[in-house]
């Protein structure tokens, strides 16, 4: 299990955090390309492989969304708390999102 570390915010100490469990909303970076973003959505595929699409929280230069970009859970760690849950939709609304990710 991968996991990385999370300061708790009582004691100030490094706490592990499953990957595979961090919920939607929480602000998370890729370690190898320095990609950032919200988690947007989470997919768990049947051999086990967890992956989060991050959707940034910037726009482009000429002032346009950014797609996200959905990366494996080990490559990832949280930076931020991003979006609280208090602000996340509390009714499911369904439908297609634009983000969802291809499966091939």
């Amino acid at each position: 299990m991968k996991t990385a570390k999370k300061k708790s915010e009582a004691s100030n100490v490094a706490q592990p955090v499953d990957m595979r469990e961090v919920p939607l909303g929480t602000l998370m970076r890729d370690k190898v390309t320095g990609w950032t973003g919200i988690a947007i959505a989470k997919v768990t595929f049947l051999n086990g492989c967890v992956q989060y699409s991050l959707k940034p929280q910037n726009l482009d230069k000429d002032g346009k969304l950014i797609d996200s970009s959905t990366i494996d859970c080990q490559q990832l760690e949280v930076i931020g708390v991003g979006l609280a849950p208090k602000e996340a939709p509390k009714k499911l609304t369904g439908g297609i999102m634009p983000d969802t990710p291809i499966i091939r």
